[in-house]
């Protein structure tokens, strides 16, 4: 489990180690195996990606940008009708990029299964934003497409004269079991969303808005679940169809190479405001719809954010049910400041729902100035004001009861104006002291398997392929050269026991080689394997319910936080002296 290292001032004849980075994603894609995790340095790289590289089911390769870094993939300039990211690789993550100019599709998942692709920023592709699908059945399926914004794509349609054939914001074709959620799509000049001649697909908790075409569009999309998803349009004429807002969600089948008759279809406790309703068309094939649920969803005829919040209108619940009311909620916030509201203080915390369960429907949303915010399905929420804005700004969000009703309430900011100044120099931390150790254990040059004991050691590697562990008391573990292994376990009847009096500390960690293993029986919140990379958060303390290994990369303190943003405190349980740059890949759950 190594980590790529890529930069616009790399080169491909490098080993992709972090002082010989390449240059290119799809040469880091090229060294990658499973398991391994590409960092791409901030900045823009022009020309196409391929990722062929397979993960496996237990070792996911994840390619993302450093922490914190911008990293824009520009197709500008590349042939006409060229893919700008082709993953046909197995097991992929591509996470957090800002893919723009593509010449035909943005990113395309294109035969590959079991592949993620998560927070991307897609626009101005001149068919779809991201799209995942093969030619036949059978090889694409199992995907997942979460939490990207894609809007400005299907430019091939901008002139609105094509009378059909165009492509789709976010598109599955033939890849069966697949899942689009949490996404912001808008201003495409195609349908928003769609599943075309596939099994099974998963479209929930999607914002969909000013789509030319429909919005969510079921073409032999055999049992296919389309839940809480806010579909809308907010009146710009440059994306009206005829004079008017598109169908909100459309059933069809049109002829094609996969024919899937529309059935088992799952269609409840979506929004649908200001476009047309949900209906099946009976162009093409015409095979019908049959034994499918389309109930309860929510149709009405202004679009969603009205410009002037006003009273949610309660909505009309079904005999003997008690309407969940999604109350309005203002909060305070700072320019330039990231704004973290527990489910305590959420926007959950004022509304009611008297027949219990309720929930938010959780995704990642634009605000009406430009900002995020990722609301999790308790309330809580992460605000993210655009750069340099005050001022007034607004998002809206979906309640929902354990029966299924629904409301909407709208979300105000009020981010407060901060006068520039010249910023004051951060004080470095100060460094956590070694341990006091009594005893030294050292390994030799071959492979060794080195056990401290129950008081202060010093475990020193050496040279070869060490395997150390400093069990209880605070120990200083050194791996020397080699590939080193650094656990935190219990071993037979000798309890690993977290706390102050158990911080090691591990001296010269090297992401390239190196690996910290962790016992499941004593991070009991981890599962076996490796660990995935919601876990995984750097920072000072955890951002949200799923994260549990807090890495500061300031003073190198590792932490276990077992309930996130709960209430129990995360506990230090390892120095990293020489503040290497640890990511989830560095990690393995045993």
């Amino acid at each position: 489990m190594a980590t790529i290292y890529v930069s616009t001032t790399g080169s491909d004849s490098g080993s992709g180690a972090s002082g010989s980075p390449v240059k290119s994603i799809t040469k880091a894609a090229q060294l990658a195996q499973a398991g391994d995790t590409v960092l791409v340095a901030a900045g823009t790289y022009k020309g196409t990606v391929s990722i062929a590289t397979n993960g496996t089911a237990s070792g996911q390769i994840t390619f993302k940008p450093v922490d914190g870094a911008k990293v824009v993939i520009d197709g500008a300039g590349t042939p006409a009708n060229t893919d700008l990211v082709v993953i046909s690789g197995d097991y992929i993550t591509f996470q957090g990029f800002e893919v723009v100019n593509a010449t035909r599709t943005g990113i395309g998942l294109w035969g590959s299964h079991d592949s993620k692709v998560l927070d991307n920023n897609v626009h101005d592709s001149f068919r779809a934003g991201i799209y995942a699908g093969y030619s036949s059945p059978g090889v694409s399926y199992n995907n997942v497409i979460d939490g990207n914004e894609v809007w400005r794509n299907v430019k091939e349609n901008m002139s609105r004269t094509w009378s059909g054939g165009w492509a789709q914001g976010i598109s599955l074709a033939m890849s069966d079991n697949s899942t689009i959620s949490n996404n912001n799509v808008y201003d495409n000049w195609g349908e928003g969303v769609g599943a075309m001649f596939t099994k099974g697909a998963k479209i929930t908790g999607n914002t969909v808005y000013d789509s030319y075409s429909v919005g969510v569009y079921l073409d032999n999309a055999q049992d296919a679940v389309v839940q809480y998803n806010t579909v809308s349009h907010s009146y710009d004429t440059a994306f009206y169809r005829g004079g008017k807002p598109a169908a909100g969600i459309q059933i069809c089948n049109e002829n094609g190479d996969r024919m899937l008759p529309s059935s088992g279809i799952v269609i409840t406790n979506n929004v649908l405001a200001g476009v047309g309703d949900v209906h099946y068309s009976t162009y093409g094939a015409n095979t019908g719809l049959i034994n499918s649920t389309i109930s309860p969803n929510t149709v009405q005829s202004s679009p969603i954010p009205a410009p002037t919040p006003g009273p949610t209108p309660t909505p009309t619940p079904t005999p003997g049910d008690d309407p969940v009311v999604a109350a309005d909620d203002s909060y305070g916030a700072t320019e330039d400041v990231v704004l973290s509201v527990d489910a305590t203080k959420g926007v959950l915390a004022n509304d009611s729902a008297p027949d219990g369960g309720k929930a938010a429907v959780a995704g990642t949303f634009a605000t009406a100035q430009g900002g995020s915010v990722k609301l999790n399905a308790d309330g809580s929420f992460v605000y993210t004001p655009k750069a340099n804005f005050f001022g007034t700004d607004s998002f809206s969000y979906t309640a929902k009861d354990t029966d299924g009703d629904t409301d909407t309430g709208t979300v105000t900011f009020k981010v407060a104006d901060v006068v520039d100044t010249t910023p004051t120099p951060t004080p470095t931390p100060t460094p956590s002291p070694r341990p006091t150790t009594t005893k030294t254990i050292n390994g030799t040059t071959s492979a060794n398997d080195l056990m401290g004991t129950s008081g202060n050691d010093l475990i020193d590697g050496k040279s070869g392929n060490d395997t150390l562990w400093g069990m209880n008391g605070s120990d200083v573990l050194i791996g020397g050269s080699g590939k080193d292994t650094f656990v935190f376990a219990s071993a037979g009847s000798n309890a690993l026991k977290l706390g102050s009096n158990n911080v090691d500390v591990v001296v010269d960690f090297n992401p390239a080689d190196d690996t910290i293993q962790l016992g499941d029986a004593v991070f009991t919140k981890l599962a076996a394997g490796s660990l995935s990379s919601s876990a995984f958060v750097t920072g000072t303390k955890a951002l949200d319910s799923s994260d549990r290994i807090i890495y500061n990369k300031q003073t190198g303190d590792l932490s276990y936080d077992a309930d996130g943003t709960g209430s129990t405190a995360a506990v230090k349980f390892a120095v990293i002296e020489n503040k290497a740059a640890l990511t989830a890949a560095d990690f393995y759950i045993i």
